[in-house]
């Protein structure tokens, strides 16, 4: 067993601040590449980052990656650090020449009217929620939607930050494998937001730093294996993701009905960018959605929605910019590495007042682990992408062999599945609706010992021997 190592807060230079004046509706914004840090302190007035409020003169560190905004309603004094090279990362260089369009790392303040409407759309769900309430209905399901790189998964974020100030506690899920938010790319996820979303982290809300932390929430991780996006998916590729969606629905049906917090605040659903019409129509039937958002320039003709679904149309979020395939590749990597090291550089804030801890450590190790003692899988279509006739399936279970090289550099997920053996394992429901426990990556095969060398965020055995294999793939650099 060796141990790998990760760069922390404490390893960066010490910040150079300026002051900086932000009116009222007004925004800085951040386009951070993934080998820099930039600190930032609110020393008066409010300002926030997707919903969340600016602690009070305490510095919080944007990490590397960083494609954010902090608003401010009222007006607010900032403390912006100039931007901090994070020693040895590999990432010099690779995004700032990712970018068709380079942008300052930090802007001067920009007005913002777009925050407004945000803030008056969360006010208008407040009441349709104090409205469901009074009747004895659950909170309204709100699904955002709309073309790539329009800012949904902002705006997600924003509404349930808001709802989590009102003291509820909503559920969001994330049905966007390419760039999800709450756990790493290939990923359907659910979680129940016990403490709010703290877009700062730069990391998802599930991961083990903030669970070491006290500050984080498990989620349900649904495992689709690949990170390519929606609007790019084949046939077989879009069964798959239908079969893990309705999971994902029957989960959220499940913790709406038997948890009274999540039925009070309801469900913020943040789907795939430039998905069809069709399929965005499919998603609201499964996820019995009220309020549809729409994020576009001009609001698109849709098939007619059913009579419970309210169509709201919101322009994009202004500053966005377009993600070109390059950038998208290497934030899927900086993603994955964040999952077994954490984040590169940055400080997780206390929940108690006033205290900062640092970023709790994560120690990966690589351990060897015989093949004999696991069972890997991956989900497949059905021959033919035809519905299976005897089962009315459109995907299998197929088990692969745990020892090819094939899998080398690959992205396992670890399935709390139930069942001892490979007959329950080789069960679709089993696999495609098992809760992810955590990510395995393969990073060497030794034909001679017959042992797979897997890479795991902390020190110790692997917790279950039943792993899937997907698409996703990773290559640890030095």
């Amino acid at each position: 067993m060796s141990t790998a190592t990760s760069v922390g807060s404490s390893d960066l230079p010490p910040p150079e601040f300026q002051t900086l004046k932000l009116p009222a509706h007004h925004e800085l914004r951040f386009h951070l590449p993934f080998n820099v840090v930039v600190t930032v302190k609110c020393i008066s007035g409010l300002a926030e980052l997707a919903g969340r409020e600016l602690p009070d003169k305490r510095a919080i560190d944007l990490p590397p990656g960083t494609r954010a905004s902090i608003f401010s309603f009222m007006g607010c004094t900032l403390e912006v650090s100039q931007p901090r090279q994070v020693p040895g990362h590999h990432a010099s260089g690779i995004a700032a020449a990712s970018d068709s369009n380079p942008l300052p790392v930090v802007s001067e303040p920009v007005p913002n009217t777009h925050a407004v409407m945000v803030a008056n759309m969360h006010v208008a769900l407040e009441q349709a929620r104090k409205t469901a309430a009074v009747s004895g209905l659950p909170g309204p399901r709100v699904m955002i939607v709309g073309e790539p790189d329009t800012g949904k998964s902002t705006v997600a974020k924003t509404l349930a930050n808001y709802i989590h100030k009102l003291d509820k506690q909503p559920l969001l899920v994330d049905l966007n494998p390419e760039n999800p938010t709450i756990s790493i790319p290939g990923t359907l996820s659910l979680i129940h937001l016990t403490h709010p979303l703290d877009p700062s982290l730069g990391l998802c809300a599930s991961h083990p730093s903030l669970l070491a932390a006290g500050l984080g929430a498990l989620p349900l991780i649904l495992w689709h294996g690949s990170d390519q996006p929606v609007r790019e998916f084949d046939k077989p590729a879009w069964h798959l993701y239908e079969r893990v969606c309705k999971e994902a629905a029957r989960a959220c049906d499940d913790k709406v009905a038997h948890d009274e917090h999540v039925r009070e605040a309801g469900v913020v659903v943040d789907a795939p960018g430039g998905i069809g019409q069709d399929k965005i129509n499919w998603l609201v039937d499964v996820f019995k959605i009220n309020y549809l958002i729409y994020l576009s320039a001009t609001l698109p003709t849709l098939p007619t929605l059913p009579s419970t679904t309210q169509l709201i149309h919101l322009s994009p979020v202004p500053g966005v910019q377009p993600k070109d395939r390059q950038f998208r590749k290497y934030l899927h990597l900086h993603s994955i590495r964040e999952y077994f090291y954490g984040p590169l550089g940055a400080s997780i804030p206390s929940p108690t007042a006033g205290a900062v801890i640092g970023r709790a450590p994560l120690t990966p190790h690589n351990i060897a682990v015989p093949t004999s003692i696991i069972s890997v899988v991956k989900v497949t279509p059905v021959p033919g992408t035809e519905v299976d006739e005897a089962s009315g399936e459109v995907v299998q279970v197929e088990k692969i062999d745990a020892a090819p090289n094939t899998l080398v550099h690959s992205i396992l997920a670890v399935m709390n599945a139930s069942g001892s053996g490979d007959v329950e394992f080789a069960n679709v429901d089993q696999v495609v609706g098992a809760n992810v426990m955590g990510f395995v990556y393969v990073s060497d095969y030794t034909e001679q010992r017959g042992k797979v060398e897997l890479l795991i965020p902390f020190p110790g055995r692997l917790p279950k021997t039943k792993l899937v294999a997907g698409a996703v793939k990773w290559m640890e650099l030095a």
